[in-house]
């Protein structure tokens, strides 16, 4: 799944920022990124999200239960 962020039309956040939490995204491997042209497209990790989603719901399971 990619997703396009344009920075430059009414965003209130600076593109140093944007860069800064993509850079953290991609550090924990929650999305992934190619260069295309003079663009950089991110896609999301879906088997990442989805086993990140396993272990949440698991967790509030047990919490649950407790």
């Amino acid at each position: 799944m990619d997703f396009i962020i344009d920075v430059t039309v009414k965003d209130p956040v600076s593109n140093p920022s944007i860069s800064r939490h993509l850079d953290i995204l991609k550090k924990a491997e929650l999305v992934t990124c190619r260069r295309q042209g003079k663009y950089v497209i991110y896609s999301l990790n879906i088997s990442l999200l989805q086993k990140l989603s396993m272990e949440i719901l698991s967790f509030c399971d047990r919490k649950k239960d407790a």
